[in-house]
């Protein structure tokens, strides 16, 4: 078994070959995808492939599974907190996602399928066309069908994520962390995930203020009175939002208001 890293980008791709040891095998830098297949092919016995998610991460992974015998999709923020180093370059980098493979340590992402991506990619021209229509109320009040067809398309299988937290953090809903013994210091969200998805979710947030007393009790009371609080109540509503449609989906029920108006 080979393991192979890939460090692609839209100039040079770094291809470095770990054996079955775990020892460098091969190392070389192409300048075409074409080169690179050439050479993932000609490597002898069955290969294992691990490369980052960037643009175009699901075509690739088309392409690597007619030669390998397993793709793995390597989360980009997680391996900037497995590498803090800064030591940085295109050899280094797959040298490091071959070894990650080879240990099986690989933090990978969810690729959906051709079709899957190509009605994302659908929603998010779409919505740079119609960023300034008004949508019309769906089963969630505030929530209108772009919104919750966008929501649909990204969670694709809502029984991928064992729980909420996990919906959240993979549209970038939750707060940055740095924690170092005792110490936890709490930032921005992390804005992880599709943006287009979170600026539909929040211009949700203030129709679903307007309509829903549930939601309008819930920004108020992340809010507390305090004017400086608006923005990261605003934030938290729309997690909330966005929790409260993956457990629609998953379970397969429709929205109750928990609060009388």
């Amino acid at each position: 078994m080979l393991y192979v890293g890939l460090d692609i980008h839209a100039r040079t791709i770094a291809i470095c070959v770990l054996d079955d040891q775990g020892q460098v095998y091969r190392r070389c830098q192409v300048r075409q995808i074409d080169e690179m297949m050439n050479f993932l092919e000609r490597l002898p016995g069955p290969i294992r492939v691990c490369y980052e998610a960037s643009t175009g991460y699901g075509t690739y992974f088309e392409c690597f599974s007619q030669v390998a015998e397993y793709v793995a999709v390597a989360h980009p923020g997680l391996l900037r907190l497995i590498f803090r180093s800064k030591r940085k370059n295109d050899r280094a980098d797959a040298l490091k996602l071959a070894k990650l493979l080879y240990i099986g340590e690989v933090p990978t992402v969810h690729v959906p399928t051709a079709d899957v991506r190509a009605w994302r990619e659908l929603i998010t021209f779409r919505r740079k066309l119609i960023q300034k229509r008004t949508r019309a109320k769906n089963a969630i009040p505030g929530v209108g069908p772009r919104t919750a067809e966008a929501v649909v398309a990204f969670l694709d299988d809502p029984h991928r994520f064992p729980n909420s937290k996990r919906v959240g953090a993979y549209f970038g809903l939750v707060p940055s962390q740095d924690q170092s013994g005792s110490i936890n210091r709490l930032g921005h969200i992390t804005r992880q995930g599709s943006a287009t998805v979170r600026q539909m979710l929040t211009e949700a947030v203030w129709q679903a203020v307007r309509r829903s007393p549930t939601v309008r009790a819930y920004l108020q009371r992340v809010q507390r009175g305090e004017k400086d609080r608006r923005k990261i109540a605003v934030v938290a509503t729309a997690h909330y939002l966005v929790r409260v449609m993956w457990s629609m989906l998953k379970h397969g029920t429709l929205w109750q208001e928990s609060v009388a108006a």
